[in-house]
């Protein structure tokens, strides 16, 4: 049996739980240079999406947390292998501590939040949410002005 299968039969049983993910601030959008990064994220929201519905009956909630851009081991090994267009990018974004994003993430729980957004996550998710072809315009620009930084055509 699949674990999902397995972890939802057991937190059935036993009414109630609460099952928590973590996507990041790209299951919210795209960017170049997270081709492979950004759909998995996606796909995330969308289980967690679907689970919600299929374990409200148990009492069972869950989270997903979407951070920004964290200071981490990952995030450092990341930033070795980003194109530099990305890399320019990235370094518009305020970088936050791992402390300050369980904090948030703990409190999201705590409070039965479905979306959790560390720093400015909540913003970019409404600005994409709410005026798609403005932020996919701005993002347009950022993305030019990084590839005549870094010298790109």
């Amino acid at each position: 049996m699949p674990t999902l299968v397995i972890l939802s039969h057991y937190l059935k049983n036993r009414v109630g739980g609460h099952i928590s993910f973590t996507s990041s601030v790209m299951g919210c959008f795209g960017i170049m240079g997270y081709a492979a990064y950004a759909p998995t994220k996606h796909a995330l929201v969308g289980l967690a999406e679907v689970l919600r519905n299929e374990l409200m009956p148990f009492s069972i909630r869950i989270s997903v947390l979407y951070p920004p851009d964290t200071r981490t081991p990952g995030f450092q090994r990341e930033n070795q292998a980003k194109p530099p267009e990305c890399a320019a990018l990235s370094e518009e974004a305020k970088l936050l501590d791992p402390e300050e994003v369980a904090r948030t993430f703990i409190s999201g729980i705590l409070k039965n939040r479905f979306q959790i957004f560390p720093g400015k996550a909540k913003l970019y998710w409404r600005l994409f949410r709410y005026f798609p072809s403005l932020m996919r315009k701005l993002m347009d620009r950022q993305y030019a002005r990084a590839r005549e930084k870094v010298g790109g055509s």
